[in-house]
This record gives structure tokens, sequence and C-alpha cells, in this order.
């Protein structure tokens, strides 16, 4: 791993990794070309959040263009390719926590790929109502598409977990707890976090 960036500094991840190809796309395209050998260590970048250190893969741009290549590839199964990525990572690094960053309402397939390759999905959901219907809306739906490539409704929700986030400090716990109660009404098997996260 040759350089330390910072995660808000634009231009080193311009120059440093879109430009050479070390990104999450590349990874992603790797799979679809069936790469045998490929080189995994040249895609890390090292980074630290609060003092500790982190290895990670930046996103990119031309994540689009190779999505669009996953799921139109004759090989098919996309839902599994970001799972096939992931077993690109070198035994030796003995990861204990890999964490995939996914955006659910940007498209169905990122989070499809999102699911099939994690153990544990953790959900933010903030205390509004817009929110709290988008996010239950989402899940559904995404459960069902879940349900066509094989993966058991069960199976879905053991994996979800969702946590309030940004909680004003003026909410109070019986609020935490009608959107406790909402979530389970749509969700009868939602595991929540005890914990909020509150606003910054």
């Amino acid at each position: 791993m040759e350089h330390t960036l910072s995660l808000k500094d634009y231009a080193a991840y311009k120059t440093e990794l879109e430009d050479k190809r070390r990104t999450s796309a590349d990874l992603l395209n790797a799979t679809i070309e069936g790469e045998s050998n490929f080189d995994f260590d040249r895609l890390l970048a090292e980074s630290s959040f609060e003092g500790l250190p982190l290895d990670f893969i930046a996103s990119s741009l031309r994540l689009e263009e190779v999505m669009s290549k996953i799921w139109h590839t004759h090989t098919g199964h996309g839902e599994k390719k970001l799972k096939l990525a992931i077993g690109y990572i070198p035994p030796r690094l003995n990861y204990e926590y890999i964490i995939i960053d996914n955006v659910p309402c940007y498209a169905l397939n990122y989070a499809l790929m999102a699911v099939f390759a994690s153990d544990v999905c953790i959900i933010p959901l903030r205390l509004t109502r817009n929110d709290l219907g988008r996010t239950i809306s989402m899940m559904l739906k995404l459960q069902e598409y879940a349900n066509i490539y094989e993966m058991s409704k069960d199976t879905f929700f053991n994996k979800l977990i969702f946590i309030f986030n940004d909680v004003a400090h003026y909410i109070n716990e019986e609020r935490i707890k009608n959107y406790k109660k909402e979530l389970l009404k749509c969700i009868p098997k939602a595991k929540i976090f005890d914990e909020i996260i509150a606003r910054q």
C-alpha cells in the first residue's frame, strides 16, 4: 500500500486512485473478466478514522458502467459479484471487519449485491415520517427482489439491523418507541439497536 490519503482529499483520490484504476470499479471488473491472479494489494489505500488505521478501496465514477456490465453479462449471477470480489482479499490480511458503504436508495442492484455479500446490514434511519416510510418501502421491495435470486425471506431479514440516526436532543423517548412500533408493524422480524446516534 503506497499512499496515505485524506478521505476528503479529492485531488489525491483522482490522481492516485481513479486515474490509476485503483477503485471498487476495477475490483468488480476483475470478477467480470475472471482474473485468477488479480493483484488486490494495488487497490488498497490507507487512511484513518478517529485515530484508527484503516485500509479502503475508493468508489469510482466508473462504477455505473461496470454495474451495467455485471447485470448484462452472459455469466449471470450479478447479485453475487461483490461477494466474489471480496473473495480476492488475501487471507494474510485477516481483516476482522469489512465495511461496505452503500447508498440503498440509489439503485436496487447496488443494494442487492451488498446484501448478498454481507453477514450483517446496518440500516441507519432518521426519525422522520418520510425517512421511515421510504426505508420500509425500500426494504420490502428489496426483499422481493432478493427472493427472485433465491434468498429466502428469513435469510434476508435476519441480516438487517436498524439504528436511529441523527437524533436531535429534543426528541423524546416516546417518539422513538412509536417509530420502533411502526417499523415492527411493517417488518415484524426487524432487529433494532437500543442505542441511537445523536445529531452532531
